[in-house]
């Protein structure tokens, strides 16, 4: 996980990062899961308690499941 701003005046950038791995497995199923999230923003503070924002968000989920047989891996 990593998020980082920088700001100057009443401007403002920022980026957010993170990922998480997940996984378990028993006799019979080994099960993974995979996460990566993005977003990036841009900001103006436009009054001490009002911002306008803009930005994106990328979200990539994976799932792997194996299911195993008595001599392996199918």
């Amino acid at each position: 996980m990593s998020r980082s701003h920088v700001s100057y005046k009443r401007a403002f950038v920022g980026a957010d990062i993170m990922y998480v791995g997940l996984g378990g497995a028993t006799s019979l199923v080994n099960v993974g899961v995979d996460q990566w999230t993005g977003e990036a923003l841009a900001g103006y503070w436009v009054t001490h308690h009002l911002k306008a924002l803009a930005g994106a968000r990328y979200n990539n989920m994976t799932t792997k499941f194996r299911f195993q047989e008595p001599l392996g891996t199918i």
